[in-house]
């Protein structure tokens, strides 16, 4: 169950008057961590407080577990989430609507299938405590989001269903791939060659990362019939793959070109976009190019900053450039120049170039070696375009 149903309030933040409390730092170093912009952020001062304060008869020590929990669900990391909100139910003096939220984090925590803390007793425990603590203190957006989820864990499958809805269901609406698996393998020879579940079989394969098995699947399918989607999935397979071995970013980017094609061909026009951009990240990937790019572009970052710090020294190299205008201009008033009086007045000049990008000469060679790579991505993609089409007759 991956779309569940919880309550926008969870996501505000809970802060107590610092003044109401004996132990003024505590209430000022909460505040300070409720206050930090981001959920990891939060996370780590919330940790720290705990460290800082551990005792949990203390009503700041208590909002912070409470804080810890609903974070660590926010982050989806639904574990921790359990961990926290566990500890945090067991304080009395919580109060009503931390302690009804602090529920409904635990019954949509555990009620994730795909999880392997999935537990749909607790689930429904957990719900049920959120909904009888709402409905008595009339928290109404807690009742309406728990009664949300006590209805989708407890809707019964259909009364009757064929082989090939119950695998769908499992797979597509459940997302129970490891139900949808175990239904796959005890079903009959002839079921298992129908398409349609045959395919839903494959995905979950795919979604549980039972990778080896479901690339032995979609390569079985793709013989059979070249479609998109399935050159598509077979690229997405190896790039998974490729995380371990550099060296499948190769067939991972044959694949998606394979897959940009047959899109064409079927006139999914989005989808081949989408497929063609992949095949090209393969190749940088391949050529480790995109960690190149993001330095390149780190370091022009910092140039930038560079360049607006180096102000005072770009007006003063514009004097020297004019000052030795004016030299040059009153030394030779009736001939010209001979060109080594410019010598100087280059130099700056160069000089001003590299303060106003805040660049080196270093950076620009960089720079343009990196263009060449991106060319050369590029003649590469092309090459397996037109490769692909002879192999393929298209």
């Amino acid at each position: 169950m991956k779309k569940l149903f919880f309550i926008g309030v969870l996501i505000l933040l809970f802060i107590i008057p610092i003044f109401s409390q004996n132990y003024e730092n505590a209430g000022m170093d909460y505040t300070k961590a409720i206050m930090q912009k981001t959920i990891k952020a939060r996370i780590t001062a919330f940790k720290a407080y705990i460290q800082q304060y551990p005792d949990t008869t203390k009503r700041f020590t208590q909002l912070a577990y409470y804080q810890l929990a609903l974070n660590y669900f926010q982050n989806k990391n639904y574990s921790q989430a359990v961990k926290y909100g566990e500890k945090t139910e067991r304080f009395k003096d919580l109060g009503h609507g931390e302690t009804a939220r602090i529920y409904l984090i635990l019954g949509n925590s555990y009620a994730i299938k795909s999880l392997s803390l999935y537990n749909k007793d607790l689930a429904l425990k957990y719900t049920n405590k959120a909904i009888s603590l709402a409905r008595a203190n009339k928290l109404n957006d807690v009742l309406s989001a728990a009664k949300n989820l006590k209805e989708k864990l407890t809707v019964p499958p259909p009364p009757s269903e064929t082989s090939e809805q119950k695998i769908m269901r499992l797979v597509h609406q459940d997302e129970d791939y490891d139900s949808a698996i175990s239904f796959y393998k005890a079903l009959s020879s002839n079921d298992k060659q129908k398409i349609k579940i045959h395919k839903a079989y494959t995905i979950a394969l795919l979604k549980s990362n039972r990778l080896d098995s479901a690339l032995k699947e979609f390569m079985s399918m793709y013989a059979n019939e070249k479609t998109g989607a399935t050159a598509y999935h077979i690229g997405n397979i190896y790039k998974k793959r490729a995380e371990r071995n550099r060296k499948l970013y190769e067939i991972a980017a044959k694949y998606y070109v394979e897959s940009y094609l047959l899109y064409k061909k079927e006139e999914k026009k989005t989808n081949a976009a989408s497929a063609k951009s992949y095949a090209k990240n393969m190749i940088i990937e391949k050529y480790n190019l995109q960690a190149k790019i993001d330095r390149y572009n780190a370091q022009q970052k910092k140039n930038q900053s560079s360049a607006s710090r180096n102000e005072k020294e770009i007006a003063s190299v514009k004097r020297q450039i004019r000052r030795e205008k004016r030299r040059i201009d009153r030394a030779y008033t009736d001939i010209e120049p001979p060109a080594y009086e410019y010598d100087k007045i280059n130099k700056l000049e160069k000089k001003l170039k590299a303060l106003k990008s805040g660049t080196s000469t270093y950076s620009d060679k960089e720079g343009l070696a990196l263009q060449k790579e991106i060319k050369k991505v590029d003649l590469e993609l092309n090459d397996l375009i037109t490769n692909a089409k002879k192999r393929m007759e298209l």
